[in-house]
């Protein structure tokens, strides 16, 4: 079980930045075929994308990634190593697959533009629908959330609170303005 929490920490960084590679490919196929922009490390946008741009794109928002928690983890312990970021950028993404998956489930797709037209006419079974989309979704969000933190800990050593509560605030900060910086 440690191993799916903490894959930094449990196998070798040239087997993680394998994955990570095939993870960073299956990323912009995924995100081409079904009409998805990678903005941040945790945000995708729909709309008609060329290849191209899905590419620049989800190699930006990875760079970006990285190189913003990698000086965040110099700082915390000047021995990190890149490539325990990189993996842990890289691998702590790939849940969000799973819910560019779900969602582009079609019942879950047609329940969402019913809602989106007339948001004060929502039916039972829609809400059901909706509850099912976040009972298969939520669990690959918080998967990432796990993967993020278990991986900057182990690349960094960090141990204090006020080094976990900056690294999310970094985390969810990257998130947030990525959009706009790219």
């Amino acid at each position: 079980m440690n191993k799916l929490l903490n894959p930094v920490g449990h196998f070798s960084e040239r087997t993680l930045l394998f994955i990570s590679l095939m993870g960073v490919v299956l990323n912009m196929v995924f995100c081409y075929l079904l009409g998805y922009r990678m903005t941040s490390v945790l945000n995708f946008v729909d709309g008609e994308f060329s290849f191209g741009e899905v590419l620049r794109a989800t190699l930006m928002a990875y760079l970006l990634g990285i190189v913003v928690l990698y000086l965040l983890g110099l700082i915390y312990n000047k021995r990190t190593r890149w490539i325990d970021i990189v993996n842990t950028v890289v691998l702590s993404t790939l849940p969000g697959l799973l819910i560019l998956l779900c969602a582009n489930i079609p019942k879950f797709l047609e329940v969402q533009n019913r809602l989106l037209a007339q948001p004060a006419g929502i039916s039972l079974t829609d809400s059901a629908i909706m509850f099912g989309f976040v009972l298969l979704t939520l669990p690959a969000l918080a998967y990432t959330f796990i993967l993020f933190f278990n991986g900057f800990k182990t690349a960094t050593h960090m141990k204090k609170w006020y080094q976990i509560a900056i690294f999310f605030i970094v985390l969810l900060s990257l998130a947030a303005f990525s959009p706009y910086i790219l």
